[in-house]
């Protein structure tokens, strides 16, 4: 774990009120396994995926990674954390149903990390504390999520990497330039 992020987010806690912290990258660069070492570094912390908020199986073209709720996202979670809401309740998706399955009950811990694709757009930097953009590749995350959707999850999206998610990643970058609204950029880990 890169100490220099962790005494930044610590910089950022200035309250009992919960320090948000926004990971994103590249599908395949490692948002999530950073989101739980930071998580386990700080300590009584939640994490929230985006991946909680897709549509229809993430199966849209877009420079926008349209194929995520933003609206649900903001409101069901960017919205109650700026207003210091302690307990936040939100739809988590079911990629099997192709639906909403169950909403999830949080309360709200000294540290919040978001972490997901598309993330980081000025519209939803206000509402960070401190946001993390891993540097990676897009042809080395990607490689390294189609690699961990067929073993670990034993689920073949080569087509939807090619066809849909990569493209979707490249647009984004070049439409946002994510890397240069984070606070702090850091290198993927192998």
């Amino acid at each position: 774990m890169n100490k220099i992020v962790l005494t930044n987010i610590l910089k950022k806690k200035i309250s009992d009120e919960t320090t948000v912290v926004a990971i994103s990258g590249f599908g395949g660069s490692g948002k999530s396994t950073l989101a739980r070492a930071v998580a386990n570094e700080l300590g009584k912390s939640e994490i929230i995926s985006v991946d909680d908020f897709a549509i229809s199986r993430l199966n849209k073209r877009s420079s926008d990674w349209d194929s995520f709720d933003w609206s649900r996202f903001e409101n069901e979670i960017l919205i109650p954390l700026s207003r210091k809401d302690k307990e936040i309740n939100y739809g988590v998706y079911d990629w099997e149903k192709d639906s909403i399955k169950s909403v999830k009950n949080i309360l709200v811990s000294k540290f919040t990390i978001l972490e997901g694709v598309g993330l980081f757009r000025k519209v939803f930097m206000k509402y960070f504390d401190y946001s993390i953009w891993i540097n990676c590749p897009l042809g080395v995350a990607s490689e390294r999520g189609r690699k961990r959707d067929n073993e670990l999850y034993k689920v073949n999206h080569d087509k939807e990497w090619t066809k849909i998610w990569t493209p979707n990643d490249r647009d984004y970058f070049e439409k946002y330039h994510p890397d240069l609204l984070a606070d702090i950029t850091v290198p993927f880990q192998d």
